[in-house]
């Protein structure tokens, strides 16, 4: 642009000046406003201004300090200001910092104005207030930082702005860092808590409009409310309840205040732990030990919290009816409240230091647990889906009462009839509680006790008033829930077997069963019974339905106390023995027979069935069976159980148990030596009827019923079945399988597939069935475990199969087998099948289909032998040329995939040798080869582009050349690869799908090392795609680029590492994979020198050198390990993740197992790089005294095994020559190593944890047993002493406790030290 098409603006700096300070924002000249002026301005590259940037910045600030907060126009919520702020960037020169009433101003502005347009400027504004304001900058008050948090939580209490949620917290981050930052120089910390305190009900909202900013918002407030000084006179949350209990009536505030009241509690007790030494002052006549005395005061500071925070949630409580009235149910209300409830308490028994002796924290557990109590008895009746969620919430505070202090949380029968009745939501913070009681019980010994209000609680639960149908729901309820969960039922029986040690029965486990016996008994003699007297005959009443369920019940508990019982004696007196006075009634309730006439109401018929009978029939039995195996006998006579197991109206609970008790039967005879039951028989033949039922109607059985046949009756079955009930039993399986997914995971057991009979009846089954319906064994079949099947069996199936119209459904089963068994069955015989197959697995190209697994087999097999199969490799062949000739006239569904397929039996037939194939099939694969290459090769110049499409052409491309190639009749090159390369970047940069990319990119680097280019142009392109993709995997590739050139293309990155471009990176990676390759030393280390001069002891140089140390450790010199051990000493100094750190060791790992000569030759380098480990592990003591997981900037305690392991290599070390008794050269250095790691250790602001400090223990005691070598060892307690007191040792931060940690780690050593004596 000339000088007189300039706009005026743009003549002078004068003009520029004039026109933005111009009275109207537009500019009548030029028709634009003042802001579009100044970024014109500072676009126009030939207006030469001194200090530009610096003018239009001022002109900025100047315009936006002069706005108002309602002025429409007004400049804060204009997006160009703030763009051309972004483009003027950051000043760096000292000066007057911008107003922080500038942000004020903009959250004023933006809370005036509802319109969705102005809040478009949250898109780059804060990033141009990030560039404009510094938190770090002390000239910035903390008042004026309070304002500014006033201003903008008045505007995040409005509408949610979620789509600029990313925005805002950045926002949020520079006004809590400019609060934290100014917080440390504030002269009226007081004051600004007052401030914010009173906006505390913005807060309250805005902290429950934006979720993403929470814990944002959380440091902003305790960074004002908890400073230390501060709570040396105030509580801060008492203000804050005092503020906001006026306004709880809007349920916005309400429901934010009690989502936020939990963390706000955390951090006070988190400040009060971690400054307590500074907040609770002692008086110097007071003789109480001085952390005893901050630890007294930090509690009574945190149960004075507790207590106000607790105290303000109960009166929340009592007005929650007019919080509901605002708008939210009163369930949602209830709901909020006992969630802030709990998670109080738990964030409480995070800290740990409640303490149970005391009564003032007595009395708040009881209260909230009485509380908790009432709310569960009165609306446990109600069923709504607000109410369930709600007593959730009640239930959680009662479980972490009970982990924090049992005798105060004094749960009662009330609370456990509610857990053992629970709902399915329900039944993890049910099963807590559970488990809490019974962990309590179990630590203190009283687990009668536990049993006891587990019993009271059921009789509270099946009261006998209750109506039979609700009685069978609170029953069914109750068996599917906690109290029969396999956890709880685990946990249940281990309390009670470590109350009988010595595989003795002790007096609480005598007690525990005595007491559920007689409530058994009890429960048994109170049905009534038929009148004796009478001459009529008269039917047997029926138990109570409330009577039943407690049988069934407490048979349950009876069997776990019989379980924990097994392979036990009891040694007290005979008529204390509750098992014993037990047994006469077991024996006789034993004797009554199970029979269907029982188990129904009215004559033969099956309808009616009494459901109190078959509970505790079924109850009875269960009983039976588990003092049966603790007895090792059997009770009463063996009876046919197989009528009962036939009525079809059985119920699945009773069902079960018959077959249960039917099996043990027979498992306990056998134990005994003695022959099944006569009843064995006809009862599997129930059984299996059972399981036949079920099929035949495809209905899905209890899984329950399958587990215990499968588990427990296999083995019997096999024993004591008749060949027929084995067929039977073999053909159900197969169904099975074929039926329900679920029965796989029980057939997937060894057992069953080694059972010799039931083997041999699978294997008949099988052949039976591949004669008539083969599909409907291949569920079996893949169940079936690689080589269970006999030959004729498997060579049966594969030949049906085959024979198949539908080949797809048997293909994973039939390509293990060829994989597994070399078996092709019809692929080598049959042509139909085999060209079948072909076009199978030409249609699953992508992935490892089992069609494309069966068909490389296929064609390796065939290639192996192609004397042998030459019809079938022609008849294949004529298949491919036929699928081209299809392609190039366009009459294919599918080219892409039909070309790829080509390529895959290319490749396949390349792993042969191409003349032991006869002359017929070699004219065929040249006609192939010539008729791939015309096709291929044109559809690399098209010009619409598909990543993924252009990578699959090209990697095809690349196989049918070398086909070419190897056929012997070489195609001509397309001489595409450098366009290719740059047409895959270019897409590659707008592809998000990296396979994608990662594919297409080695497919062009294979045409371009194919190519003949000079070795800078393949250099310019590898670089390039490194560049582009640093995390690929191209180093195979780029060997394969360069093959036959390594030397020049070694020397040519040589030059251009040494020249540090841009692409620094880059062409380090790339020199790291032809060094690597490179055979020449001299060439190997000049390159190493290179590199790593050149390199800046980054992540990348320590992969090089690692690459390079572990290929080429044998041409290294000491000069060479020198500069790696400079590079990876720097890296200690730069942010190391975890597999950086195990480079490092590697590379010193493999110099000391492969090189131990340099290892000894640089001694002090590698003591100097040890010593500065150390520090990499130190976490922050205030992290470990909260218990938080370390930050990610610190190694693993898998790093600190790694490095105690090299530690222990260092220490095994001796040089080549050395004498058998000659102490290492590292013994002279090892008392600066073990410095070094005191001095970390002993450092008052950061140090190792408990895990990491163990896992250093066999390094170092392998450092301290090579510095002992010699007599120094034997020190009687005294170790250490012999080395003389170490240079340093007590002068670095620690002090004197470096002293201390220095005795301890020799006392350390000493104790695990073998003597010599034993």
């Amino acid at each position: 642009m000339t000088a007189t098409n300039k706009p005026p603006y743009l003549h002078s700096a004068s003009a520029l000046i004039k026109a933005l300070r111009a009275p109207l924002d537009t500019t009548e000249q030029v028709g634009l406003n003042k802001v579009q002026v100044a970024l014109k301005a500072w676009s126009a590259t030939d207006l030469n201004i001194p200090r530009k940037a610096e003018i239009l910045r001022d002109w900025v600030l100047e315009a936006w300090s002069r706005a108002k907060p309602n002025d429409e126009n007004n400049a804060l919520i204009q997006p160009d200001y703030h763009r051309l702020l972004l483009q003027l960037g950051r000043f760096e020169e000292p000066g007057a910092p911008p107003p922080l009433q500038i942000l004020s101003s903009f959250f004023a502005t933006l809370s005036k104005f509802d319109d969705p347009k102005s809040k478009l400027v949250l898109s780059t504004a804060p990033a141009s207030f990030n560039v404009l304001f510094n938190p770090q900058d002390l000239t910035y008050k903390t008042e004026n930082w309070v304002d500014v948090w006033a201003n903008m939580l008045k505007f995040l209490s409005g509408d949610s702005l979620q789509e600029y949620e990313v925005q805002l917290a950045s926002l949020v981050d520079l006004v809590v860092a400019g609060i934290q930052r100014s917080q440390a120089s504030s002269t009226n910390l007081k004051k600004n808590a007052q401030t914010a305190t009173g906006v505390f009900a913005d807060y309250c909202e805005a902290y429950l409009v934006h979720p993403s900013l929470r814990s944002r918002l959380n440091d902003g407030l305790i960074a004002l409310l908890f400073h230390p000084t501060t709570l040396q006179t105030s509580e801060p949350l008492a203000s804050l309840f005092t503020t906001i209990e006026s306004s709880l009536d809007q349920a916005a505030r309400a429901e934010g205040c009690l989502l936020a009241l939990p963390r706000l509690f955390n951090s006070l007790v988190s400040v009060y732990h971690q400054n307590s030494f500074a907040l609770f002052t002692q008086a110097s006549s007071s003789k109480i030990p001085h952390d005893v005395f901050v630890a007294s005061k930090e509690r009574d500071a945190v149960r004075s919290t507790l207590e106000k925070t607790v105290s303000f949630l109960d009166s929340v409580e009592a007005k929650h009816s007019r919080i509901a009235s605002e708008g939210s149910s009163s369930w949602v209300v209830k709901t909020w409240i006992w969630q802030s409830r709990v998670a109080v308490w738990q964030a409480l028994v995070e800290w740990g230091g409640y303490m149970e002796r005391e009564e003032p924290w007595g009395r708040m557990v009881d209260a909230t647990a009485r509380r908790a109590e009432a709310v569960l008895s009165t609306y446990a009746t109600d069923g709504s889906p607000e109410a369930n969620v709600f007593l959730g919430k009640v239930l959680e505070t009662l479980a972490t009462l009970e982990q924090l202090d049992h005798d105060q949380a004094n749960i009662g029968p009330d609370v456990v009839r509610w857990c053992l009745a629970a709902p399915s939501d329900k039944h993890i913070v049910a099963t807590r509680i559970l488990s809490s009681l019974l962990r309590f019980h179990q630590l203190t010994h009283t687990i009668p006790a536990f049993f006891t209000l587990l019993l009271t609680s059921l009789r509270g639960l099946f009261d006998s008033s209750l109506p039979e149908d609700i009685t069978q729901s609170l029953y069914q309820l109750t068996i599917k829930g906690p109290l029969v969960t396999r956890n709880f039922r685990e946990e249940l029986v281990a309390a009670l077997r470590t109350a009988n040690p010595g595989r003795r029965r002790s007096a609480y486990w005598n007690l525990v069963f005595g007491e559920l016996a007689r409530g058994l008994q009890d429960l048994v003699a109170s049905e009534p019974e038929p009148e004796a007297k009478s001459k009529k005959r008269k039917a047997p009443h029926d138990p109570s339905s409330s009577s039943a369920a407690l049988v069934g019940i407490h048979s349950r508990l009876l069997s776990h106390c019989l379980e924990a019982a097994l392979e036990t004696t009891y040694d007290g007196e005979p008529s204390n023995d509750a098992l014993s006075n037990f047994l006469p009634f077991l024996q006789d309730w034993s004797s009554t027979p199970v029979e269907v006439p029982k188990l129904h109401k009215k004559g033969n018929s099956n309808v009616g069935v009494v459901w109190p009978v078959t509970v505790v029939t079924a109850g009875r039995l269960r009983v039976i069976r588990c003092a049966e195996k603790l007895l090792r006998r059997q009770l009463g006579k063996g009876e046919d159980l197989s009528e009962v197991l036939g009525w079809n109206a059985c119920s699945d609970e009773l069902k079960l148990e018959l077959v249960r008790f039917m099996y043990h039967r027979g498992a306990l005879r056998l134990q005994t030596h003695k022959a099944l039951p006569d009843s064995f028989s006809s009862e599997l033949d129930a059984v299996l009827s059972l399981l036949e039922s079920a099929l035949k109607v495809q209905d899905v059985p209890s899984s329950a019923l399958w587990q215990v046949v499968i588990e427990q009756g296999l083995v019997i079955t096999d024993l004591g079945g008749s060949a027929s009930q084995m067929s039977r039993l073999a053909s159900i399986c197969v169904k099975a399988l074929a039926l329900y997914p679920f029965t796989r995971n029980l057939f997937a057991s060894a057992e069953l597939w080694e059972l010799r009979r039931l083997r041999g009846a699978l294997q008949e089954t099988v052949l039976r069935i591949v004669a008539s319906d083969p599909a409907s064994l291949i569920p079996f079949l893949s169940a079936c475990p690689p080589g269970h099947l006999g030959r004729k069996a498997r060579n049966s199936a594969i030949e049906a199969l085959y024979a198949q119209k539908n080949l797809v459904q048997s293909l994973e089963w039939l390509s293990r087998m060829a994989v597994e068994s070399e078996n092709l069955g019809a692929l080598t015989q049959n042509v139909d099948v085999l060209v079948k197959l072909a076009k199978i697995a030409g249609k699953q190209i992508g992935g490892h289909s089992p069609a494309l697994i069966l068909w490389k087999k296929a064609i390796g097999h065939l290639c192996s032998s192609p004397s042998l199969y030459e019809d079938l490799l022609t008849k294949v062949l004529e298949h491919y040329l036929k699928l081209i000739k299809k392609v190039k006239k366009g009459k294919s569904e599918s080219a892409e995939t039909d070309i790829q397929a080509v390529a895959v039996f290319c490749r396949e037939a390349m792993a042969h040798n191409f003349e032991s194939f006869p002359d017929a099939v070699r004219e065929e694969m040249v006609d192939l080869s010539d008729k791939a290459v015309s096709y291929v090769q044109p559809l690399l110049d098209e010009q619409s582009v598909d990543l993924a499409r252009l990578g699959v052409i090209i990697e095809v491309y690349n196989t049918v050349m070398r086909f070419s190639n190897w056929v012997g009749a070489p195609a001509k090159r397309s001489g595409l690869g450098m366009k290719l390369a740059a047409t895959v970047l270019m897409e590659c940069q707008r592809c998000k799908n990296e396979l994608d990319a990662e594919r297409a990119s080695k497919a062009v680097l294979e045409v371009v090392g194919e190519e003949p280019n000079s070795i800078e142009e393949k250099l310019a392109v590898v670089i390039m795609f490194y560049s582009t993709f640093p995390k690929s995997e191209f180093d195979e590739t780029v060997q394969n680029v360069f093959s036959g050139k390594i030397e020049d293309a070694v020397k040519t990155c040589i030059k251009l590492v040494s020249a540090k471009s841009s692409r620094q990176n880059a062409i380090l990676s790339v020199l790291k994979v032809v060094a690597t390759s490179c055979s020449k030393p001299d060439l190997v280390r000049q390159a190493l020198q290179e590199g790593l001069l050149a390199s800046s002891g980054d992540d990348n140089s320590v992969r090089f050198a690692r690459a390079i140390v572990e290929d080429k450790v044998t041409m290294l010199q000491t000069d060479d390990v020198l500069l790696i051990l400079s590079t990876l000493y720097h890296a200690l100094f730069l942010p190391l993740s975890s597999s950086t750190f195990n480079c490092v060791l590697e590379i010193v790992t493999i110099i000391n197992r492969r090189r131990p000569e340099l290892i000894f030759a640089t001694l002090p380098q590698h003591v100097q790089l040890i010593c500065y480990i150390f520090p990499r592990f130190q976490v922050p003591r205030t992290i470990m005294l909260l218990g938080r997981p370390s930050p990610s900037t610190s190694l693993t305690e898998e790093d600190a095994k790694s490095f105690s392991r090299l530690l222990v290599s260092l220490a095994q070390c001796k040089p080549a020559k050395s004498k058998t008794h000659e102490a290492s050269p590292l013994a002279k250095h090892v008392p600066a190593i073990l410095v070094a790691y005191i001095r970390a250790c002993a450092d008052p602001s950061l140090g190792f944890t408990t895990a990491v400090r163990k896992d250093f223990e066999p390094g170092l005691h392998a450092l301290c047993d090579l510095t002992t070598a010699g007599g120094r060892a034997n020190a009687r307690g005294r170790e250490g002493e012999g080395l003389g007191t170490p240079f340093g040792l007590g002068e670095g931060p620690g002090g004197d406790g470096e002293k201390e940690l220095w005795a301890e780690l020799w006392l350390g050593w000493g104790k695990g030290r073998y003597m010599g004596q034993g």
